[in-house]
């Protein structure tokens, strides 16, 4: 355990998968961390399902995707068809990013099992303490001192600890001590209807269509993807305000016999119901401190923003961190550079799709008669979001892809 006089390059309170992130891209870069983090062991929970094209070049980076793909499922497209039919509306076509990246594909796989997949490379990495089971308490800065930021916390048995840093990172998600330590608050707007999420399991004789469902005689949109053999994640956009959590595992199963048929259900594994959220920090930075994820910037997980997202943070932020270590730039340029990046990121990719994903909740048949004009649509393609894979990529709309 780190004691007072303990001194370390970079200190990141929050061991979730951005946290964890960020201190394998720095060591990839020789840079040393330590992570402090409030739990014991990983949530449990699957969560975020879908990693796309730039997040799997990220965890290339950071030295984990062949475990990625050995224990997820890959699509080289992700296609959004109506369960009844299977009729094809959209399809994200990542072959045609065969001449841009290698990571041409998406991944879904529970975050549970990307929780595994990362804390085991940072057990294994000697640049990297983690500090399990430990609350955050504060930091003090001190410019004159060679390491200027001191990071407090306190262990499980209650023992006070201090370590010496030269960068402090909040990683610490939605409600994160370092963000009110700071006194920065997530400004934006929370959406009047809410999601709902669901893990289910369905009999082995429905389990044989690709891409996500749509169901569209729903009263809201509903949308299901797979993530491992018989295992759908059902994402409902507005749950009746009468569904109460002692109701979820009875609506997830009707939501399954909507889109797989009456039979299909085997067993509710999960559910979760939320607010949906649209806040950003006013700045992700001051000074020697920084933000990324959950703690800078707050939205809905439609779409696989939210991880994607925060992970795209921590891999930026590493890059400089370690570039202004090493002196190879100019610290406040680069620094700077991150809140300006990340957060014009999220002003023009994350938070648009949100507004876009709410609008198509507000009817089955206004959500169909949304995508209806682009599958209809003469043009071969169009740019899908900047989000889905951090580099050039294209909307199937004609049917003429090569096969995933």
């Amino acid at each position: 355990m780190a004691t007072a006089d303990s001194k370390v390059d970079v200190a990141i309170v929050g061991g979730g998968p951005v946290g964890m992130t960020l201190a394998l891209a720095l060591a990839r870069r020789g840079v040393g961390s330590v992570i402090i983090e409030r739990k014991v062991e990983p949530d449990p929970h699957s969560r975020a399902v879908l990693l796309f094209p730039r997040t799997m070049e990220v965890l290339r980076d950071v030295g984990v995707l062949s475990e990625f793909k050995r224990r997820g499922e890959l699509n080289a497209h992700v296609r959004l068809r109506r369960a009844s039919d299977r009729h094809t509306l959209l399809d994200f076509d990542f072959n045609r990013l065969d001449d841009v990246t290698d990571c041409n594909f998406a991944v879904a796989i529970p975050q549970d099992v990307t929780d595994s997949i990362l804390l085991d490379a940072v057990r294994s990495d000697a640049r990297i303490t983690l500090h399990s089971g430990c609350q955050f308490t504060g930091f003090e800065e001190s410019p004159g001192d060679d390491r200027p930021i001191v990071v407090r916390f306190r262990d499980a048995a209650g023992s006070e600890h201090a370590i010496d840093a030269l960068f402090l990172v909040g990683a610490d998600g939605a409600h994160s001590a370092v963000r009110e330590h700071l006194g920065l608050e997530l400004d934006g707007k929370t959406y009047p209807t809410r999601a709902f999420l669901a893990d289910v399991e369905i009999a082995p004789e429905a389990d044989s269509a690709d891409g996500l469902l749509m169901a569209a005689q729903a009263k809201s949109f509903v949308v299901s993807v797979r993530y491992a053999p018989g295992i759908w994640r059902i994402i409902e956009q507005d749950i009746p305000a009468e569904i109460g959590p002692d109701q979820e595992a009875k609506h997830a199963q009707q939501l399954a016999e909507e889109i797989f048929g009456p039979a299909a259900w085997r067993r509710t594994i999960w559910t979760s119901a939320y607010k949906k959220h649209e806040r950003c920090a006013s700045t992700f930075r001051r000074g020697a401190v920084i933000l990324v994820g959950d703690a800078a910037h707050l939205n809905s997980p439609a779409g696989g923003q939210g991880l994607n997202s925060g992970m795209r943070d921590a891999h930026n932020l590493a890059w400089k961190l370690d570039a202004t270590l090493s002196g190879r730039g100019d610290r406040e340029l680069l620094l700077s550079s991150y809140d300006v990046e990340q957060r014009s990121a999220f002003a023009h990719d994350v938070a648009p799709l949100t507004d876009m994903v709410e609008r198509m909740q507000a009817a089955p048949a206004g959500s169909v008669s949304l995508l209806s004009p682009i599958s209809g649509s003469a043009a071969p393609w169009v740019t899908t979001p900047r989000w889905l894979c951090g580099c050039r990529c294209y909307l199937s709309t004609t049917g003429n892809h090569r096969s995933s």
